[in-house]
């Protein structure tokens, strides 16, 4: 059971990851945010059956990879399979805020910032692209991003 002292923690800790996650796929910031928004809703109502484990951080993209699965199917005329999502990169079209960019690159700094915004565009497949190309593992590449996007929520 999930205490609501650890279900702020974890919203805390999640929210701004998720939403990049949805962002990511959506390209939508307010689809994006009404999806993760969802997602803590189902978590707060099931808070009681849950329990505190590594899966939580599992359950919590499982959870907005269906909402936002749900969500393309309700809105979109050209909807795609999540599967196919993660598979294709991003075209080099995808909307992303200019300023929330140029933010990015000035704190992370321009290698880092283009890395960052390229990563959250990407698909797994972009992703694995993305760490081939760096010649990391995957492992690192995540453990990198990480780093930065907690640079990124104590500056932002």
């Amino acid at each position: 059971m999930i205490e609501n002292e650890i279900f702020e923690m974890i919203l805390e800790k999640y929210y701004d990851e998720l939403l990049l996650y949805c962002l990511s796929i959506l390209g939508d910031e307010r689809a994006a945010e009404d999806c993760v928004q969802e997602v803590f809703l189902l978590f707060y109502q099931k808070r009681k059956k849950l329990y505190l484990s590594a899966g939580i951080r599992s359950w919590l993209y499982k959870t907005a990879a269906n909402i936002v699965k749900k969500h393309l199917k309700k809105y979109s005329k050209n909807w795609q399979s999540l599967e196919d999502l993660a598979e294709e990169p991003a075209s080099a079209e995808t909307p992303v805020d200019n300023d929330l960019k140029a933010d990015i690159i000035e704190i992370l700094g321009e290698k880092d910032g283009e890395l960052f915004i390229r990563y959250v565009l990407a698909g797994y497949g972009g992703r694995k692209a993305i760490a081939e190309e760096l010649g990391i593992s995957m492992a690192a590449l995540y453990d990198r991003i990480n780093k930065m996007k907690k640079t990124l929520v104590e500056k932002l």
